[in-house]
C-alpha cells in the first residue's frame, strides 16, 4: 500500500510540502521535487522552439512533453508551468482517511467511523436517483450510508453533483477505495433514448479528458460524460445556446442538427443537438456543441438568426438574447 502513497521515480512518501503529489495529463502522479526538472527543461524547450520554430525544435518540444515515467505522449501542456499543474486531491483524501483509519484501529477500545466520501461529477439534470441508486449504484460492494444530490452551481444544463457518503474503518477502506475503480468505464442507460446514455469515467486519469475539461472536474472522483456529446463545452467557444421556446423532440434535434451539418459541412464532425428542460428556471434550452467545428460560432449564428424552424408544432425563429449582453452565441426561441 505504501506505494500508492509514494513517488515513483524518487519513492517519497507524499505529503503536503516538498512531496506534493501533481497529476499529469497522462493520469501518472509525481511529488512536487521531481516535477520540477522536466517542468524546467520544457520551459527550455518551449522558449528555444518559439525563437527557432525549426522542425528539430518542435521535435524536442514534444520529446520534453512526455511522461517521465512511461514516456507517454503530451504529459504536459507544451507551455506548463508548476502553478497550471493539478494537485491529486483526491490521492490526499485518501491519505488523511487512511492515516485516519490507520489511528483509529490502533487505539484500544476505539470503534469510531470516519467518514469517506465518492463525489460524482456532471451528472444529467434529469437524473432518476432512485432508478441510478438500483441499477447502477447496485454494482457497488458496500453500499453509502447516505447519498446526496445538489445541482451545479452555474451550469447551463442543469448538471448534479452525487455524493456517496461511508462509513469505513480500516478493513473496509480499501473496498470503498476500490469502489471507485468499480464504476469506471461503466455505462448508465436512462432510459431508451441514445440522449441518456452516459459513460462514467475518472477525470484525473482518463486519456480522453481534455485538459479544462480536465481542471473543472478536479474534485470529483468521477464524471458522468453523455453519450455522444463532445468533451469541449467552453460556453463562450465551443457551443450555440438556443433559450426558451416549446420542448424540443428528437424529431426536432435531428432536423436542426441536419440543417447546420449541412450548412457548415464537414468542419464540424462532432456536432451534436441536445434539448434540456430545467425547472428551477423554468426553461427549455437546445444546446449545439460544435466540437472540432467550434470555431464556426458565427456561422452557425448567422444561419439561425435567418431561418425559421419547427419545433414542437410551433413555428420559431431566432434572435440574440438581452439576458447574455455581449454573448452573441446566446440567442432566444420567439414563436
Amino acid at each position: 500500500m505504501q506505494d500508492a502513497f509514494s513517488c515513483c521515480i524518487c519513492a517519497e512518501a507524499f505529503d503536503t510540502n516538498e512531496h506534493l503529489p501533481y497529476i499529469l495529463n497522462c493520469g501518472h502522479t509525481f511529488c512536487k521535487t521531481c516535477v520540477k526538472t522536466p517542468l524546467d527543461n520544457l520551459r527550455q524547450a518551449y522558449a528555444y522552439h518559439l525563437s527557432q520554430n525549426t522542425r528539430a525544435s518542435y521535435d524536442e518540444l514534444v520529446n520534453k512533453r512526455q511522461c517521465p515515467f512511461s514516456r507517454c505522449e503530451g504529459a504536459f501542456n507544451q507551455d506548463s508551468k508548476l502553478a497550471n499543474l493539478l494537485v491529486n486531491q483526491d490521492l490526499l483524501r485518501q491519505m488523511a482517511i487512511l492515516a485516519q483509519t490507520t489511528e483509529t484501529a490502533t487505539t484500544a477500545g476505539t470503534t469510531q467511523a470516519n467518514e469517506y466520501s465518492i463525489i460524482i461529477g456532471l451528472a444529467p439534470h434529469n437524473l432518476d436517483i432512485e432508478k441510478f441508486q438500483q441499477h447502477f449504484l447496485a454494482q457497488l460492494e458496500i453500499k453509502p450510508k447516505e447519498i446526496e444530490v445538489k445541482d451545479i452551481e452555474g451550469s447551463l444544463i442543469g448538471e448534479k453533483t452525487i455524493t456517496l457518503k461511508y462509513e469505513v474503518i480500516h478493513k473496509n477502506y480499501l473496498v470503498v477505495k476500490a469502489d471507485v475503480k468499480t464504476l469506471e468505464q461503466k455505462i448508465y442507460r436512462q432510459d431508451q433514448y441514445e440522449s441518456n446514455i452516459f459513460v462514467v469515467v475518472n477525470p484525473h486519469t482518463d486519456k480522453q479528458v481534455l485538459p479544462d475539461l480536465k481542471y473543472d472536474c478536479r474534485e470529483y472522483n468521477l464524471i458522468m460524460m453523455n453519450y455522444g456529446v463532445p468533451m469541449r463545452r467552453n460556453p463562450e467557444t465551443d457551443m450555440v445556446v438556443l433559450n426558451g421556446g416549446p420542448p424540443a423532440g428528437m424529431r426536432d434535434l435531428e432536423e436542426i442538427h441536419k440543417g447546420l451539418k449541412w450548412h457548415i459541412q464537414q468542419e464540424a464532425e462532432e456536432l451534436c443537438v441536445r434539448f434540456y428542460y430545467l425547472p428551477e428556471q423554468k426553461c427549455n434550452r437546445i444546446v449545439i456543441y460544435l466540437g472540432s467545428g467550434r470555431n464556426k460560432i458565427g456561422n452557425v449564428v448567422q444561419y439561425l438568426l435567418n431561418r425559421k424552424m419547427m419545433i414542437g408544432d410551433r413555428n420559431c425563429r431566432f434572435q440574440h438574447d438581452e439576458k447574455y449582453k455581449g454573448r452573441t452565441n446566446f440567442l432566444k426561441v420567439i414563436y
